[in-house]
C-alpha cells in the first residue's frame, strides 16, 4: 500500500552540497523534457563527430541518421540511458525534480554539486526512492548484486527442474 507521501507525490528532502532541498517526483512534462534532452544530445554528439572538412552530403546524411535514431529514444531505455547517465544528464534529472520548489537553482549549479561522487550517489538514491518507491528500487550502475545463499540457489534450481 502506498504511503500518503507517495500517493500525493509530496516533495522529499534531498541533500546536495550540505544543503537540504525538496525534490518532487517527475511529472509527465518532466519526462517529455528529459526525452527531448536525450534526443537533442544524441544529435549534437553525432554532429560533433564529423570532421571539419565534411561535405554537405556527409553532414546531411549524418544528421538524417541521428534524427531517425533519436526519434525512438527515451531517457529510460536503450541508448538514452547511456546518454543521461553522466553528470550532465543527472543534472537535468535533478533539476526536473527540484525546480518547482527551488526556482533559483540552475542546471549548471546542480552539475557543480553533483561532481562530488558522494553527493551524486545520495541524489540518485533520493530520486530512485521518490520515483520508484521504496520497495521497487533499482540498482545503480556499478552496484553489486546480492548473491543468493546456497540454500536459496538450490531451492530455485529444484523448482526449475520440476
Amino acid at each position: 500500500m502506498a504511503t500518503r507521501a507517495e500517493a500525493t507525490a509530496a516533495p522529499r528532502p534531498v541533500r546536495l552540497g550540505g544543503v537540504e532541498y525538496k525534490m518532487s517526483p517527475l511529472t509527465d512534462q518532466d519526462i517529455a523534457y528529459l526525452d527531448g534532452w536525450v534526443r537533442k544530445k544524441h544529435v549534437e554528439v553525432a554532429r560533433s563527430t564529423l570532421p571539419e572538412d565534411a561535405t554537405e552530403e556527409q553532414k546531411d546524411r549524418t544528421e538524417r541518421i541521428a534524427l531517425a535514431q533519436a526519434s525512438a529514444m527515451s531517457f529510460m531505455s536503450g541508448q538514452g540511458v547511456h546518454i543521461i547517465a553522466g553528470i550532465d544528464g543527472w543534472s537535468q534529472i535533478m533539476w526536473c525534480g527540484l525546480h518547482r520548489n527551488h526556482p533559483e537553482l540552475t542546471v549548471e549549479r546542480i552539475a557543480e554539486l553533483l561532481i562530488d561522487p558522494k553527493t551524486l550517489a545520495e541524489a540518485q538514491d533520493a530520486w530512485d526512492v521518490l520515483n520508484n518507491g521504496p520497495r521497487r528500487r533499482t540498482r545503480r550502475a556499478g552496484a553489486k548484486k546480492k548473491k543468493k545463499s546456497k540454500r536459496k540457489a538450490a531451492q530455485t534450481s529444484r523448482r526449475r527442474n520440476r
